[in-house]
């Protein structure tokens, strides 16, 4: 399998407060900010972006962080990467956000650590270099980053910056489908059904395409739903295929003609029983897998209430 380019997210204003509602109350933000030192501009700005009214005001937003950034806050300085990266109260700057990313990297921070591998991998103001992408990746995932666990599993199964090595890409798959990432348990799940870096195991072929499904990737929902109608790792069942297929019906061309030939050859009992399921699975699945950039800020989070 070549994975032709490494997967590139973005984070966007409604997500950092959708964040923010989840996180620690006002006061206690306030508390660290009061107390001073290098986490205070920080925690200044997760205070203004977990106001109670729900209002996001970006260019303060920025201005806080950057203060902070300018005083040598590690994810502060990770933050007007982001900020440079996806033109947050700002004209987009790749080269900006590659220099503040750079510094917190070196520091230690492994959302950092990835998105400069993200700069280097792309030639996003900075030169490309797949090798030191490939290097950056490890120090991330080493410090149990998935997004970082997948890409260098990407690295390795394509040999990007790294010695071809399949095998070792499965090993990070397997670290990043555990911690939960929905595309590194697709990856994963694809490698077992194909016997590429692991013994062939369509069982837990079956089972990571499952869990990936529920997880939102419509890939998924259609892979799920062929080891169904195929009985491939799990018992033959056209009814739940048919389920697993409508469910990636509107963002899956496959799932499409899979629903398509599959409906003619089942009787209207089945299809009934077939939408039933459906309605079930829908109720335990998300709308859309959790972005690369959720987990910069739950990382921060176990970071500074934490220590860890």
């Amino acid at each position: 399998m070549h994975m032709k380019k490494i997967i590139i997210l973005s984070l966007s204003c409604l997500s950092l407060w959708a964040f923010a509602k989840d996180s620690p109350p006002i006061d206690e933000y306030k508390k660290l900010a009061d107390q001073g030192g290098e986490d205070a501009g920080f925690a200044l700005f997760m205070q203004h972006l977990s106001s109670e009214d729900g209002k996001f005001d970006t260019e303060q937003a920025v201005r806080i962080f950057q203060t902070s950034a300018e005083k040598g806050h590690p994810f502060s300085e990770f933050m007007m990467g982001k900020a440079y990266y996806n033109g947050w109260a700002m004209k987009k700057n790749y080269a900006e956000a590659a220099k503040w990313f750079r510094m917190s990297a070196e520091k230690g921070i492994p959302p950092a650590q990835y998105w400069l591998g993200i700069c280097l991998h792309n030639g996003l103001g900075i030169q490309k270099n797949d090798v030191d992408a490939a290097q950056w990746f490890l120090k991330s995932a080493k410090q149990g980053y998935p997004p970082a666990q997948r890409n260098l599993g990407l690295c390795y199964v394509d040999g990007l910056g790294v010695e071809k090595n399949a095998e070792e890409g499965v090993k990070w798959f397997k670290k990043t489908a555990e911690n939960g990432l929905p595309d590194g348990m697709f990856f994963l799940a694809f490698h077992y059904a194909k016997g590429w870096g692991v013994k062939q195991n369509e069982a837990e072929a079956a089972k990571w395409y499952g869990k990936a499904a529920i997880s939102g990737m419509p890939d998924s929902q259609y892979f799920s739903g062929r080891c169904y109608q195929e009985g491939k790792g799990v018992d033959k069942d056209d009814v739940e295929a048919y389920a697993y297929y409508s469910l990636a019906l509107s963002k899956n061309k496959d799932a499409q003609k899979a629903l398509s030939t599959l409906s003619k050859e089942m009787t209207k009992q089945q299809i009934a029983e077939g939408n039933k399921r459906l309605q079930a699975l829908k109720s335990q699945t998300k709308s859309q897998p959790q972005s690369d950039s959720a987990y910069d800020f739950e990382f921060f989070h176990r970071l500074l209430y934490h220590g860890k």
